[in-house]
């Protein structure tokens, strides 16, 4: 077997194990390859629901009545009116400016939702999945089709019945997850809706076939098995960058459409690719016609008919190789095996959408794959094997970019040596590709691998690759002499010899040809390539760097050239002088591993935000020094001998920073490694350099949360990811490794005292002499830590969370004495209260008219509410909220299943007391849970408990972090069992 064929077999392995078919909202990185994705990307892409701004959904978390209200009204078309129709409700729980008030005043106008019985709409509170389906059944038109008054069973069976709760399953009291709330709608979309047949009294109603929300209500749409025929960046310029050519199936007719694309989409991911789509009726006229927004792109092409990289080793067929009207077949080479092209084939080959594979056919260089075979792309099947899309590329020509002009829309570059070509672009039509995304002539840099094709209109392709891998050249590896034998290992990489391979080793002052694919490689090359083994070098890559994840092929390596990739870094001391035997210049920089590295600057070789310095000119120091301050982030490009290539300064204000002022703990988000930077979210990933400018030291992301103060950021970008951050804040101590800790056990040894502390799952043993407040360390007692080594630094307690009640119509002695009271007014604004304890089971409220604190006879006279024992009366304007922070487990509260616990008021009666719910990780990742229970103290690591070990009847305190808004609760704390 040849070098290539094995070559071919690995990276075609590599493919079918990784073919990721695009998607609508990868964006949403929460629900990409859940079972929640394509309800999501449906509903985002109508408008119904929406993601949040750090670039997520959140399906675990609740929904609340009026956001549901506003979902359902959506569905049904009517946002704009909603929006339109706030202001005063019936309700007066809703007033009149909150952003809701007009989807209220919809839905219940419409009969979607209900207020309660007491008058009141609650639209904070969370909806219910019995509530959601109901609400989904009037909204489809089903209510009048509803069976019996036991609700909402008697809606769950109709729900289920016309399919909107599919194979979904809940509980149907729990409040609703935002996930299950996407598939109940999106399971609606398609359902046919019931209608009013007949009026008066002979009511009669039946479901209209073919009518769904999508075509009535949302004007919009669907068809199946669509193929994305044509788009921007595969047009040479005939489509503009909104359009999209998709081609109907033969059932829906066959036809081909030019449609506008939703700006969310991504549209020239899908080329190829059998689709649903939604396509938006804008004239609402019910016809489908050119220029209709798609809305929706949702792939249904099976995997297993995506070959989607292989070499084409042959064609055959007639004597044009007509598509539909020859009998052409096309041999692969890893699929080892031919395929019928089908008579509707698309085909592109070179970026253009061809009618032939003439040319693919062709023996000439740079036209087909009978050259060099180095014809390959993607290839998708239909269900009786036959090819019904090909892309595919000719890779057998590739030049270097050495410079580009782009006044005068001029390329240069080398082929076989140094001596330059010219590609004049002036007056011609051309489309350009970098790393195969549309681009312009200002994307092209020297050093991108370039290949370039003049298609059949006369137009010019360019696609550029900038991929290059440095580091020292390990080996030079070959079966025999041949020049497709020989592989280059270069930091540990595998790169193959490819087309057109040259060398270089001047800096490619001077460029040789290692030799011709026919040939054996002569010895005089083979000697130099043998000489730079050892040294640092530079390859450039072909297309194939992002596709085969190391296996790569190599066009040029160059030695003694090349700087490596900027890497961002932090100064820590500013440029400086030392005159020991020589003058020489220095600067001190901290990297992401928090080392301390010091390198040499060039005295007049050194560029400083892009302007080359003289370091032995004092003004030139002076100004530089001024630039690099400590704290500063900075890009850093080096040599290939290790001295500094440049510096640029990072503030911000450059391409590819940000900088933000007055960021808080509200701005961080630990469930997704995001941090909201100027209003958007950018992810943390693994390579993530990230420095603390006080301390002039590289720290991590969990080290964040001790910031107790706003702080100031400065960041370098890519897209959606940081690269590096530097956090700038008055803290008194440097950002160090931080946990919760739940103390389990007090030692006190010879040294001091010592803490066995929860953390997470763990029972861990920690010093705590040191701590000022070390006498606060109480058992069972939940404190934010930081830890050097197995030492506390700061221990910082947490308070916990508490639940209310507003004006309950029942309350027993026990949650009467276990609760905190707060009375507030509606009427008679900021008024201060006292109160009067009368006996054990009755309290007094009173205006505490001299503001003193404390109640007094005949001055503090007002009475405003009475509260006694299981009932309670409130003059008008007031309301009484009751508080508690000690929790029951309600009976069969425990439901493991959806992260759920219902809890009460400690000691009180489920049958009268108000009841909460406590949202917990049902995985088991971000929740934990204690048991400080006295009776328990032997062994702590077994006070470390699981969601199944809670009971009915436990009494429990509850945290949650303070410095997020999340509505998971992370630490669950028994304290009698």
């Amino acid at each position: 077997m040849s070098r290539k064929k094995v070559l071919s077999l690995v990276l075609s392995l590599m493919m079918i194990f990784s073919i990721v078919t695009p998607t609508f909202a990868a964006e949403l990185s929460d629900v990409e390859g859940t079972q929640y994705a394509e309800a999501v990307d449906r509903l985002v892409a109508l408008g119904i629901m929406t993601g949040f701004n750090d670039g997520t959904f959140k399906p675990e978390q609740d929904i609340t009545r009026a956001e549901f209200a506003a979902m359902a009204i959506r569905a049904i078309g009517l946002d704009a009116t909603a929006k339109s129709s706030g202001g005063a409700t019936k309700f007066p729980d809703v007033a009149a400016n909150q952003w809701y008030s007009g989807y209220i005043n919809l839905a219940t106008a419409k009969g979607i939702i209900k207020g309660h019985g007491d008058g009141t709409f609650k639209p904070t509170d969370k909806v219910t999945y019995g509530e959601a389906i109901t609400m989904l059944v009037r909204v489809l038109g089903y209510e009048p089709a509803v069976e019996g008054t036991n609700w909402p069973s008697n809606y769950l069976l109709k729900g289920a019945e016309i399919g909107i709760t599919g194979n979904l399953q809940f509980n149907q009291s729990k409040p609703a997850l935002r996930g299950d709330v996407a598939i109940l709608i999106n399971n609606s979309l398609d359902i046919d809706l019931m209608e009013r047949v007949k009026y008066g009294d002979d009511l009669e109603f039946e479901e209209q076939k073919g009518e769904t929300l999508l075509s009535e209500y949302l004007n919009v749409f669907e068809y199946d098995e669509v193929v994305v025929a044509e788009t921007p960046a595969y047009s040479l310029t005939d489509l503009d960058n909104d359009e999209v050519v998709v081609k109907l199936s033969e059932e829906d007719g066959g036809k081909e459409y030019t449609f506008t694309v939703n700006d969310k989409l991504a549209i020239d991911q899908f080329l190829g690719y059998e689709a649903t789509i939604f396509v938006k009726d804008l004239d609402n006229d019910g016809k489908l016609e050119d220029d209709e927004t798609v809305l929706y792109v949702g792939v249904t092409t099976d995997k297993k008919d995506i070959i989607e990289w292989d070499y084409i080793v042959d064609i055959q067929g007639g004597v044009g190789l007509d598509i539909g009207k020859d009998d052409i077949e096309v041999s692969l080479d890893e699929a080892d095996d031919t395929f019928k092209l089908a008579d509707n084939a698309v085909v592109y080959y070179n970026y253009e959408r061809v009618s032939n594979l003439e040319r693919m056919a062709s023996s000439e260089k740079g036209v087909g794959y009978g050259y060099l075979g180095e014809v390959a792309g993607r290839v998708i099947l239909n269900d009786d094997d036959e090819i019904v899309f090909m892309d595919q590329r000719n890779y057998d020509d590739p030049v270097v970019v050495t410079s580009v002009n782009v006044d005068d829309e001029k390329v240069k570059y080398f082929r076989d040596s140094e001596n330059e070509s010219t590609l004049r672009l002036d007056g011609e039509t051309y489309v350009i590709m970098k790393n195969d995304e549309m681009a312009s002539l200002e994307d092209l840099d020297k050093d991108d691998v370039l290949y370039f094709w003049e298609a059949e209109g006369g137009e010019y392709v360019l696609a550029a690759y900038n991929g290059k891998i440095t580091g020292e050249l390990e080996s030079i590896d070959a079966d025999s002499n041949k020049y497709w034998d020989y592989s280059l290992v270069v930091d540990g990489k595998t790169i193959y010899v490819g087309p057109n391979f040259t060398y270089s080793l001047d800096e490619n002052d001077e460029v040789t040809l290692l030799g011709t694919p026919e040939d054996d490689v002569p010895s005089a090359n083979l000697t130099d390539l043998e000489d730079m083994v050892g040294t640092e070098v530079t390859v450039y890559l072909g297309k194939y760097q992002d596709a085969t994840d190391g296996w790569n092929y190599g066009r040029h390596i160059v030695n003694g050239v090349g700087s490596s990739e900027d890497i961002p870094l932090m100064v820590t001391e500013a440029p400086w002088v030392s005159r020991t035997a020589s003058t020489e210049y220095y600067i001190e920089f901290v990297n992401a591993n928090n080392e301390e590295v010091a390198y040499e600057l060039t005295e007049d070789d050194t560029e400083f935000n892009g302007a080359l310095k003289e370091l032995d000119k004092a003004a030139d120091l002076t100004e530089v020094q001024s630039l690099l301050t400590p704290g500063t982030l900075v890009d850093v490009e080096f040599n290939s001998d290790g001295s500094v290539a440049s510096i640029d300064v990072l503030d911000g204000t450059q391409s590819g920073t940000v900088a933000d002022t007055g960021l808080t703990q509200a701005d961080i988000d630990d469930d997704y490694d995001i941090i909201e930077i100027d209003g958007k979210g950018y992810y943390v990933t693994e390579d993530t350099a990230i420095y603390d400018q006080k301390f002039l030291e590289a720290t991590d992301w969990n080290s964040l949360e001790d910031i107790s103060g706003d702080f100031d950021v400065v960041a370098k970008v890519d897209d959606n990811e940081l690269e590096a951050l530097v956090v700038i804040h008055d803290g008194d101590v440097s950002l160090g490794k931080s946990d919760y800790g739940l103390v389990l056990k007090r030692t006190v040894k010879s040294d001091g005292l010592y803490v066995t502390m929860a953390i997470e799952d763990q029972a861990v043993e920690l010093y705590a002499g040191d701590l000022s407040n070390k006498n606060d360390l109480k058992e069972g007692k939940l404190f934010i830590i930081t830890i050097s080594g197995n030492e506390i630094d700061k221990a910082t307690p947490v308070a916990k969370e508490s639940f209310n009640a507003v004006n309950p119509s029942k309350l027993t002695t026990a949650a009467f004495n276990n609760a905190s009271i707060a009375v507030t007014s509606d009427v008679y604004g900021d008024v201060d209260f006292v109160t009067n304890e009368v006996s054990s089971d009755t309290m007094e409220l009173y205006v505490d008219a001299n503001a003193d604190g404390k109640f007094t006879d005949g001055i503090d006279n007002v009475l405003v509410g009475k509260l006694v024992k299981q009932d309670f009366a409130v003059t008008s304007g007031y309301d009484v909220t009751f508080t508690w922070d000690k929790l029951e487990i309600v009976s069969s509260g425990v439901d493991a299943k959806n992260g759920v616990i219902e809890v009460m008021a400690a000691g009180g009666d489920e049958d009268v007391d108000p009841t909460f719910f406590i949202n917990v990780d049902r995985y088991g990742a971000d929740s934990y849970y204690y048991d400080i229970d006295i009776s328990h103290l032997a062994d702590p690591a077994k006070k470390i408990l699981k969601l199944s070990d809670l009971s009915d009847g436990d009494i429990l305190n509850v945290y949650n972090d303070p410095t997020t808004s999340k509505t998971i609760y992370e630490f669950i704390v028994v304290v009698d069992r």
